[in-house]
This record gives C-alpha cells, sequence and structure tokens, in this order.
C-alpha cells in the first residue's frame, strides 16, 4: 500500500512538471507568435508609408455617366438630341419653348461607326471632312478661320487634345489663355495672310473673345467637335462652373444657326 501510495505520488508529481512544461511551451508559442505578427504588422505600416502618393495627372478624365450613354450611340439622331438636352438644360430659362422644341437637325452630326465611341480625335477630323487632307492644307482656308474647332472645358484638356491630333501632321491652334496671351494667339492666327491655323483647339471663353475682337471667325469653320468627356468632379464642358456661361453663349450666338442652315457639322467625343 506504500508502494502504491508513493508511486501514485511519483506519478502525479511527473504529471504536474509535464503540464508546467507544456504550458510553458505554449507560453514560448504565443508569444513567438505575437512577436511575429507584431512584425509583419510594422512591416505592413512602413510600407504603407513608404508607398508613393498617386498625383492627378492633368487634363485626365472621369468615366462616363449613365446620361452620356447616347452620346455614344451610332445614331445621329440620339446623339442631337442628347447634346440638345445637355444644351437646354445648362440655358435654363434662358430659352423659350418655342426654341427648346426646335432642337438641331441629326444630319449635322457625325456619328461612330459602333457605340464604343470615337478612339481618339483625330479620327473624327477624318470621319468628319471629305478629302480631309486637302481640307486642312493652308491653300484651302479662308483668312483667320480654322477648318476644324474643337472646344473644351479647360486648357490641361486642351493639351491632350492636340496630343491626339498630331497624327494629322498639320499645326494646330492653341485657343486658351493658360500662359498664352490674347495678342500672341491674334498674331499666331494673321500669319501667312490669316491661313495658319487648319485646326483650332481652346476653351469656350478664349475663342469667345477672339470671335468678339475679330481676331478669328467661323467663315470657313466646317467641323466642330464639343469635348463633353467629364472632369474628375464629374462634369463635362456644358456643366462646368468654368465654361457653362461661356459655352451656352458661343453655342448660341455662333453655332446654331450655322448648324441648322447645314454649313457645319457637329462631333461630340467623349
Amino acid at each position: 500500500m506504500g508502494e502504491t501510495l508513493e508511486e501514485n505520488w511519483v506519478l502525479s508529481g511527473s504529471d504536474d512538471s509535464s503540464t508546467e512544461e507544456t504550458e510553458v511551451n505554449v507560453s514560448v508559442e504565443e508569444n513567438r507568435k505575437e512577436d511575429s505578427s507584431d512584425r509583419k504588422r510594422r512591416l505592413e505600416d512602413v510600407q504603407v508609408e513608404l508607398k508613393p502618393k498617386l498625383k492627378k495627372k492633368r487634363g485626365m478624365r472621369s468615366i462616363s455617366k449613365e446620361e452620356d450613354a447616347d452620346l455614344l450611340s451610332s445614331t445621329p439622331g440620339k446623339i442631337a438630341e442628347s447634346f440638345w438636352n445637355f444644351y437646354t438644360k445648362a440655358m435654363k430659362e434662358s430659352l423659350t419653348k418655342r426654341e427648346r422644341d426646335v432642337g438641331l437637325p441629326p444630319t449635322a452630326f457625325i456619328a461612330c461607326r459602333n457605340e464604343v465611341g470615337w478612339k481618339d480625335c483625330s479620327i473624327i477630323v477624318k470621319a468628319g471632312l471629305v478629302n480631309w487632307k486637302k481640307r486642312i492644307t493652308e491653300e484651302s482656308l479662308k483668312p483667320r478661320s480654322p477648318r476644324v474647332l474643337v472646344v473644351s472645358g479647360s486648357a490641361n484638356r486642351a493639351l491632350e487634345l492636340i496630343r491626339e491630333l498630331r497624327s494629322l501632321e498639320c499645326f494646330i491652334g492653341k485657343l486658351f489663355s493658360r500662359h498664352i496671351k490674347l495678342k500672341i494667339i491674334a498674331d499666331i492666327l494673321n500669319q501667312n495672310e490669316g491661313k495658319a491655323v487648319p485646326i483650332g483647339v481652346g476653351t469656350p471663353g478664349r475663342i469667345l473673345k477672339l470671335l468678339e475682337f475679330e481676331h478669328m471667325n467661323l467663315d470657313g469653320t466646317e467641323l466642330l467637335i464639343v469635348d463633353m468627356s467629364r472632369d474628375l468632379k464629374g462634369y463635362n464642358v456644358v456643366e462646368q462652373m468654368d465654361s457653362r456661361k461661356d459655352f451656352c453663349k458661343l453655342f448660341s450666338e455662333s453655332f446654331v444657326q450655322k448648324i441648322r442652315l447645314g454649313s457645319m457639322k457637329v462631333a461630340v467625343y467623349l
């Protein structure tokens, strides 16, 4: 009986010892896991801090909204109606009901063959002008009147469009105010007897001033490209606070009549 108690005592003692060792091992293992997770967490924090901040690229645009769908249509009628809706909404009460109902002729609008949209701005020029190479030569131009006029919401976006048009291999006039004085643009438009600028890309405000001071005219302008892509805030040229008023004035005073008479084609670019 004594031996049994002694054996039981020894066995019981050995169990306690192994339990303590097990607890110690588990504790060490847990500490290792905690240390490892802490190191991993610190490493992730460092990587986040070291990750370079992405800068917004000037001239970048946001994706189109649902209401832009018809502007990408391959049917000219849908494009004409959708664009007119944007314009009349921006004009608010400035148009009478009769003026709103008249709209623009679908035959004046150039549609892309598929509803993906134009690949770039230069393709619109090729599609919108018959014998486009001859039509943008200096000999065919009227004085101070670009054959193609591209209207954009900002100078940054205008620069992006100019890059797209360079493949046409002709002079492209910068008709915007970013570091370019009005007189400088006027001098360029007057070069070569006023036949130096076959394509002009600009903002509504600067184009308005050029027309008002008679530095430029639309007598020979056959193609109007309206850049309706949206900026990073989600607004297009007809909606932007900086360009809406000037665009509406420019479009109503200089473009609507020519479009209705059939002397000017229109293309919407997204």
